[in-house]
Parts: structure tokens; sequence; C-alpha cells
């Protein structure tokens, strides 16, 4: 064939094949627009109960089931599942909705579409019992939409839903350490016992209750929250006999308001009692495990905001004072005192600097020489109050703590003094 008429044929398949994908984008152009305003393809998505997703040519899948309103994987193994994962499968599923096929794919046959056998196969069954299987297949030529065929009727599927479920099989499991919301107790048991200690959040703030009573510093609660929302280096095997595993550091258990997980925690690895594998965080996440609570607790035995105080209670030889905060002076609510504001500004913030000392001693059995309550109520009840409690002893020195401590610390502010001169003063 002369050289002319071979170019003159490979220009005419060229121009019809353009020709064709013309048509088909022009197609895709009209029905994407419209895309969303169609009929969702799978009205029934908050009522299923099973999701299938699997690829034929592979002979792999996993499937995910619903019971009692809580996801899980359930093949290829019974695990934990993914929450990110199910919640963008969730948005892809409302994104499939019913819009025309372009025309030159109807006449298609399965083979040509991709769809014997499909890339891949995802079988839905409701909570009603009604089942639905979706074959994906080939890639449109804007690479834009999939053929797919849902119960044997043609469809056009955003490929973003093939992306996502095209995803590793064990990337559908969970990647969380804990997978607990809310935790608001930590209570860690080690071998080495100096390391043991539980602490609870209140009002946002970690703190210790043993082995006594003292707020995380920012660093130790931060490296706290890390530890609770550790997520998975990787996911090991089933369970081996305990004689293979490495030494064991201690227990941990996480709780909130209804649930807890128990963790064993190994050189290594860590074992959940809601999950039957080996799992491995990075040795970042559990690093707080191995320090002494001591290093890890706040410098200062009460922590507030003096701008958010409303009054204070202040009780010193046997009389109690209730200090409300004015405009321009602290007044006596019980009489006609008043106090200047710098006053009672040096005293909290002598408060705020009330630290933990290295010489302690246990909390004496007799009640402190004095007491201050801090409020942001103008009606404030004592106990309820973060409170610093001082205590005079024989030598004239001040210990101090704060109302649920058993210990007490050597102090080298003297509170006792501060307070007598403030109360001493009227005006």
């Amino acid at each position: 064939m002369p050289t002319r008429k071979v170019i003159a044929f490979f220009a005419a398949i060229l121009l019809m094949f353009m020709g064709l994908a013309y048509v088909e984008q022009a197609s895709f152009d009209n029905t994407d627009k419209s895309s969303r305003q169609g009929n969702q393809l799978y009205p029934e998505l908050n009522d299923l109960v099973q999701i299938k997703i699997s690829r034929p040519n592979y002979g792999n899948g996993v499937v995910l089931k619903r019971t009692e309103q809580e996801w899980t994987v359930a093949e290829p193994i019974v695990d934990s599942i993914n929450l990110s994962a199910l919640r963008l499968l969730s948005q892809e599923f409302e994104k499939l909705v019913d819009q025309p096929v372009p025309a030159n794919l109807l006449d298609q046959s399965d083979a040509d579409l991709g769809l014997s056998p499909p890339a891949y196969v995802v079988e839905t069954v409701s909570a009603s019992g009604k089942s639905s299987t979706l074959l994906l297949g080939a890639a449109t030529l804007a690479l834009d939409f999939r053929i797919a065929s849902l119960n044997g009727k043609l469809c056009m599927v955003p490929s973003s839903f093939l992306s996502l479920i095209s995803r590793p099989i064990n990337s559908w499991r969970s990647n969380d350490l804990v997978g607990l919301r809310n935790v608001n107790e930590v209570s860690w048991s080690s071998i080495n016992d100096e390391h043991s200690f539980v602490a609870q959040r209140h009002a946002g703030n970690w703190r210790f209750v043993q082995p006594f009573n003292a707020l995380l510093s920012d660093l130790a609660a931060s490296s706290l929250d890390v530890l609770i929302g550790a997520r998975l280096s990787s996911i090991g095997a089933p369970l081996p006999a305990p004689e293979q595993f490495p030494s064991k550091i201690g227990d941990l258990v996480l709780s909130n308001s209804t649930d807890e997980v128990n963790l064993e925690i190994y050189t290594s690895a860590i074992l959940s009692d809601s999950r039957a594998f080996v799992l491995h965080v990075t040795p970042k996440s559990i690093a707080i495990l191995a320090q002494d609570p001591t290093t890890l607790r706040s410098p200062y035995i009460l922590e507030f905001e003096v701008s958010h105080l409303a009054s204070l209670i202040i009780q010193s030889e046997g009389q109690q004072y209730l200090l409300v905060k004015g405009e321009n002076a602290w007044r006596d609510k019980n009489s006609t005192k008043s106090f200047a504001k710098e006053s009672i500004s040096a005293l909290l913030q002598s408060v705020q600097r009330a630290s933990f000392g290295d010489i302690s001693k246990p909390r004496p059995t007799h009640a402190p020489n004095g007491v201050v309550g801090l409020s942001v109520s103008r009606n404030p009840v004592l106990d309820k109050c973060p409170q610093l409690l001082w205590w005079v002893d024989e030598q004239g020195k001040n210990w101090i703590c704060d109302s649920s401590s058993e210990t007490i610390y050597l102090s080298d502010i003297n509170y006792e003094i501060g307070v007598k001169s403030i109360v001493a003063v009227k005006h």
C-alpha cells in the first residue's frame, strides 16, 4: 500500500477515535452537571448491614458487617474497623446516583466494558433483606468514571469510588491502639512500681490521683493524649504462645464512663483484650509509661486563672472570711471591710507559686493553720473549691498541700504571715 494511503488510513482511524472520545466526553460533561440531581443508586444506604468488596481476578476481598449499630470487619479476619475508611465509604456511596449512560456504550459487550470479569464486585445487604450487586469495569477515556453494572443495569460510578474500595484489605482494619472515645481515666501498673500511676481527666485537665494528687505538666498531659490516640505502626499475626513474647512492661487500662480497654504492654508488642492480634506502636507513643510520675506532674500544687476568680474563702486563726471581687477592690461579703487589689493580687501570686518540694512528710491529722479557697462563684462552697492548706510547725516552718493530698511539702513562702497581714487591715 502506498505510503500516502497508509497515512490517510491511520488519520481516518484517529479522527474516528477522537470523534468517539468527544461524543463520550460530551455525554459525561452533560451527565456530570446533573449527577448529583439523580436518584441515589443505594437509597437503602443507612439501612445496610453488610458490605462485601471483592476482586474476582485475585480471589480476595473484605466483608464489613454491622451489628447493633456498630460496624466491624468480618472477613477475611474478624477485627475492629477503620472508622475513617468506613466514613469515606459512606460518603462515596452517597455520590452514586442514577445518571444517563453514554449511548455509544449501550451496545458494547460486558467483556468490552470490563465487566466480564469485573475489576471489583461490591455486594450489599440491607436490614430488610434486600441484596444488591455492583460490578465495576473499565474506566472512561477521561478516567473520571468507571463503567458499572448494578443488578444487571449499566450505570456510571465516579472513579473516586473505585480508588477507595481498592485500598489494601488491612487498611479496613482499625489503626487505633485504643479505639475508645472520651477516655477519662488511665491506670498504669508497671513492673517497676515507681512508674505506676492512675490519672483522671476533669474539666479537660489531667490529674494524678495515684500515687499522689497533682496536675500533670503540660508536656506530660500531651504525652498522655499521644498514648490514648496512638496509631498502630503495624498489626502482627494472631497471638502466639505466651512464652514467645518479649519481656512484659506492665498492664494499662483506659476507660471512659461506660467502657474500658485493657492492654498488656511488652517491650516490642502490645496485646489488647478487644483484638486477637499483636499490635505495634512507635516507642514515642508509650514513652510516658517508662517515666516516674514525679517527673510528670506539674510543679505547681494549684493551677488557676486569676482573672476568672470571683471570690476567695480565707481561714486563719479560727476565723473565716469570704472575699468577693469588686470593680476596684475586694470586700468582705459579711462586713464593711474591704481590701486593696494589690494585697489580694500578691496573695494570689504566692498561691500560684505554691509548689511541690523535695522535702515532704505525711499530712498532719490536726486542722491546718490556714486555708485559701478559690472560686469562680460569688457564693462559694469551700469543699467544692480548689484549696491551698498550710501548717506551721514548732520550728516555724511552713508546710503546704491541696485539700486532697495526703502529703505536705516544705514551702519557702510564709502564707501564715501573709494572710494575717491582709485580714488584720481595716478600711
